[in-house]
């Protein structure tokens, strides 16, 4: 197996290890894959299998679509390409739309395109191995997909404050009440969007004495840099780490107990993958990694939790009703309950 990530020129190194070694396995971004095949080291009459994963953020993002859509067209269009290879699109919301446009851009569609997208529960099935083609008519319905069925959905509303100082401050707190009630074994993973919130953030969880980290863009790209920071989280001494979306894919810790909507999800597709980050797979059936403190009728503690922190309206009335989380709570068929505080509100 081969990894190739970055510029890759006629006579680079990878060029000359990809075509001595014929590896049977290449990973490789959408442009290295294009280098690769200008300077002759992929062959596609030799290509059985084209992998996407994260199918459907290759083709959202307008850096990666033409590169993708380029790809595709060279090899399930070219007659060069095996008649036999098979297209796999790798994602937790693969949407029929998506399958639709692989098809589209090549004119010999592959024998098999197969879904790892995990429809909604009163979605059409399909059996394992199966294509996703007899979904493709339904493309004009909003897709849905399924969260798994071990998480619990929690959501607080946070009061708005007049400077993005205050309101750093204001999350910090909320965050210290999340874990205080929640109790987590595991690690939290704060998602927010704007990666300039993070210092005030973590400058208020250090305040309160939590190991805090955070990994962003602004974090050095080197491998050691982040994989010394995920075995912290794993060793357990990082309590809250914050990040933004690069998050919220790929990323498989069993030791984070409860995932907080720092910064609400904009859809039911970003709250899914953020979602996805708790209760992963590999994890014991009723192993619980959280709990909720309070009286006993409150629900049972689950393997993985979502706590959503939503912002109160202007005139500070909730905003529990927002057609923004209702939307996100019909798409995924989930049900929302209110995290209510026990202890007094601190600073």
């Amino acid at each position: 197996m081969e990894t190739a990530v970055g510029v890759v020129r006629p006579k680079s190194q990878w060029v000359d290890r990809i075509k001595e070694s014929s590896p049977h396995v290449v990973i490789a971004t959408p442009r290295t894959a294009h280098a690769l095949l200008a300077a002759g080291a992929l062959k596609l009459n030799k290509l059985s299998t084209l992998v996407l994963d994260e199918a459907d953020l290759l083709l959202d993002v307008s850096e990666s679509q033409p590169l993708v859509k380029e790809l595709l067209q060279r090899a399930l269009g070219s007659p060069k390409s095996s008649s036999s290879m098979q297209l796999l699109l790798v994602s937790a919301t693969v949407t029929p739309q998506v399958v639709q446009m692989c098809i589209d851009n090549g004119r010999n569609a592959p024998r098999q395109v197969t879904s790892c997208g995990a429809p909604h529960s009163d979605a059409p099935q399909s059996a394992a191995g199966q294509t996703m083609e007899a979904s493709l008519g339904q493309s004009g319905e909003p897709p849905r997909f399924a969260l798994p069925q071990q998480l619990r959905h929690l959501a607080v509303q946070v009061p708005r404050a007049q400077s993005h100082q205050i309101q750093n401050a204001t999350y910090a707190r909320f965050l210290a009440k999340i874990h205080a009630t929640l109790q987590p074994k595991g690690a939290v993973l704060a998602f927010i969007s704007d990666e300039a919130a993070a210092p005030g953030i973590l400058e208020g969880l250090q305040r309160r004495n939590f190991r805090a980290s955070a990994m962003t863009a602004t974090l050095p790209k080197e491998r050691k840099a982040r994989a010394a920071l995920l075995r912290k989280v794993k060793s357990g001494r990082v309590q809250f780490l914050l990040t933004t979306e690069m998050g919220a894919r790929g990323l498989d810790l069993g030791e984070i107990a409860v995932v907080v909507n720092t910064h609400p999800p904009k859809d039911s597709r970003q709250y899914l993958h953020r979602a996805g980050r708790a209760g992963r797979l590999h994890r014991s059936p009723g192993q619980a990694d959280a709990k909720l403190a309070g009286p006993a009728e409150t629900p049972e503690a689950a393997p993985g939790t979502v706590v959503t922190m939503i912002m109160e309206t202007d005139d500070g009335t909730s905003a529990f009703g927002s057609r923004g989380l209702q939307k996100i709570t019909n798409e995924l068929g989930m049900e929302l309950q209110r995290l209510e505080f026990e202890s007094p509100d601190t600073h």
